[in-house]
């Protein structure tokens, strides 16, 4: 399950500036059906991470979820602040 946190209370608007996503997650590290290590939170919430390698330049390419200007969904940028101590790092995308 999945958790949104949007930042100026509107849940319409899903831009990667007002919305992080946090995942409820008690799965460890496990091998996927296509042969990759897929990394789930130790804990109850953390930052969303499904299908993540665990390589930080990943939070930036992913197809999916990847942090980056245009990005759709977006959800690693909560993982990328995370990372640096829930700053905003210099390549952030914004």
């Amino acid at each position: 399950m999945d958790i949104g946190f949007f930042v100026n209370g509107n849940i319409n608007d899903l831009g990667p500036r007002n919305k992080f996503t946090f995942q409820f997650s008690k799965r460890k590290n496990y091998l996927t059906d296509e042969g990759s290590m897929e990394k789930q939170s130790l804990n109850f919430i953390d930052p969303y991470i499904l299908n993540w390698d665990g390589r930080r330049e990943t939070l930036f390419t992913h197809g999916t979820w990847g942090c980056r200007k245009g990005c759709t969904n977006c959800a690693y940028c909560t993982k990328l602040l995370q990372l640096n101590g829930w700053e905003i790092p210099d390549d952030y995308p914004w």
